[in-house]
């Protein structure tokens, strides 16, 4: 068999396989378009080797090479646009258009200049290396956040732009022969391909874990952490604490005569206000306090570094602000606060947010909107 005929059946069989492997993708991953791209480019990938091994005895020269270069320039368009959809940009228009014109150069000099095949094949071959570079660049400027897949996406296409340079400046500059430079494109296209079809696939399965992973500790109402996610923190930031001796506090909040809006106003009503009030504890808090919806209108804030007296004046900062919050429908918010901090190392998460608990009931009692601090003596 040609070693040409060889080449293009094992790239083919692996456009196709990367198109069955991207295209299921599109209606489980986001943003869907860019899996669909992905996998209608290897598709046109594929085709276009398809034409080059049995398209000879059905149709004309001519045609096969027309056919095939459209395919191609289809499947290059979509692949390249593909990355800058994954990374929810925009498809720069004009940028498509500067790294297609060499090939569309390489169909002009095909109808031209027919017996110049190296040509063509360094056009075709600048065109490629200017979309691994751009494609690149794309992942890494706006690609956030980066995982494993999108490394050894960038990778490949790294590899591809320094292989399809080497064809070109053999190809334009170098004088090689046809045969060289096939051997050489019989390297760069099954890695490129493969490569990418294997790196995209494994960033989309990555990116499906991460946010598997983010909706299981997030509470889906207010998208704070859940109470499982901040047990977690909890157990590691008091271990810390205890272990260097440095401050922690925990602070719990709870809205004011909730059931009452509910009751008044509807649960969706209810579900605004709970909203309102994360967004303003996480608007309050600093960049290393943990906030969570750990009960029905009972968050938490942890504070590391700081002790009962800095985690009392925050609370009481809180405390003010969320009186001047104002819900839907006009309805005015309370919150109630206990606090706690570490005071020796005999206190494990469960205790150190039962003295809390134990002062946000003080708060309760005392008549509401107020913060109180469990003293040093109740943990005696």
């Amino acid at each position: 068999m040609d070693d040409s005929i060889l080449v293009s059946a094992v790239v083919c069989a692996l456009c196709f396989l990367m198109a069955i492997a991207m295209l299921p993708l599109a209606g489980r991953e986001s943003p869907a378009r860019a899996a669909i791209l992905y996998g209608t480019g290897f598709l046109l990938m594929g085709g276009s080797v398809l034409t080059y091994v049995v398209g000879p005895p059905f149709m004309s020269g001519t045609a096969e090479i027309l056919l095939r270069n459209a395919l191609i320039l289809g499947g290059f368009a979509t692949l390249w646009a593909s990355a800058w959809i994954r990374c929810a940009q925009p498809v720069p228009v004009l940028l498509m258009l500067m790294i297609l014109s060499p090939w569309l150069s390489a169909f002009g000099l095909y109808l031209v200049l027919s017996d110049r095949p190296l040509l063509r094949f360094g056009f075709a071959a600048v065109s490629i290396a200017m979309g691994c570079i751009a494609s690149a660049w794309c992942l890494v400027r706006y690609k956030l956040p980066r995982n494993v897949g999108d490394i050894g996406t960038v990778a490949v296409l790294a590899f591809g732009a320094a292989g399809e340079a080497w064809i070109a400046c053999g190809a334009l500059l170098l004088g090689f022969d046809h045969q060289t430079l096939l051997g050489v494109y019989g390297v760069v296209a099954p890695v490129l391909f493969v490569g990418l079809g294997i790196f995209v696939f494994q960033s989309y399965a990555l990116d499906a874990m991460e946010e598997l992973n983010r909706r299981a500790q997030t509470d889906p109402l207010t998208g704070l952490l859940n109470r499982g996610a901040f047990d977690e923190r909890f157990a590691r930031a008091l271990a810390a604490a205890q272990r260097y001796r440095r401050p922690l506090s925990v602070v719990i909040a709870d809205i004011d005569h909730f059931k009452d809006i509910n009751d008044t106003h509807g649960h969706a009503t209810g579900d605004q206000v709970l909203i309102a009030f994360a967004h303003l504890l996480q608007a309050q808090s600093r960049t290393v306090d943990t906030v969570a919806r750990i009960g029905g209108e009972e968050f938490a804030i942890l504070m590391p570094e700081v002790d009962a007296a800095g985690a009392a004046g925050y609370a009481e900062r809180l405390r003010h602000a969320v009186e001047h919050l104002h819900g839907p429908e006009g309805i005015g918010i309370t919150a109630s606060f206990g606090l706690a901090d570490l005071l020796d190392a005999r206190h494990d998460p469960a205790s150190l947010l039962a003295l809390a608990d134990r002062a946000l009931y003080a708060s309760k009692a005392g008549g509401r909107n107020r913060v109180s601090w469990c003293a040093r003596a109740a943990a005696a």
